[in-house]
């Protein structure tokens, strides 16, 4: 039976969800498992916790070569395939004579009030 199981049995026994204090159900491969936590020294801790730590050492600084590298290469896309950027910005005289012109040819000849 597995946890989620051993809590929907209490609950459909006693009514409600069963505190967090209550003792769980734990399969025999997890009891085995605390068994071998239980029995460690600190210097089993400590010995362990240094090789974590090494280890996550170790992925950090193969996870930065990577972002070097994957930065180098766009850079050199970008050195590769970049143009020289044109501005062509319109003076406000012509974007308001388009703006008027615009209006004008969406303009509704004759407006009537609504026949309701």
């Amino acid at each position: 039976m597995n946890k989620r199981q051993a809590k929907k049995q209490y609950k459909k026994i006693h009514g409600h969800n069963p505190p967090k204090t209550a003792v769980a159900v734990y399969t025999p491969e997890e009891i085995e498992a605390m068994k071998i936590y239980n029995n460690l020294t600190p210097e089993d801790i400590e010995r362990i916790a240094n090789n974590l730590r090494s280890a996550a050492a170790e992925m950090f600084k193969a996870l930065q070569r990577v972002a070097e590298s994957m930065a180098r290469v766009f850079e050199d896309a970008g050195k590769k395939y970049s143009r020289p950027v044109i501005e062509t910005e319109e003076p406000p005289v012509v974007v308001a004579r388009t703006l008027s012109e615009r209006r004008k040819k969406c303009r509704r000849k004759g407006w009537r009030v609504s026949e309701r």
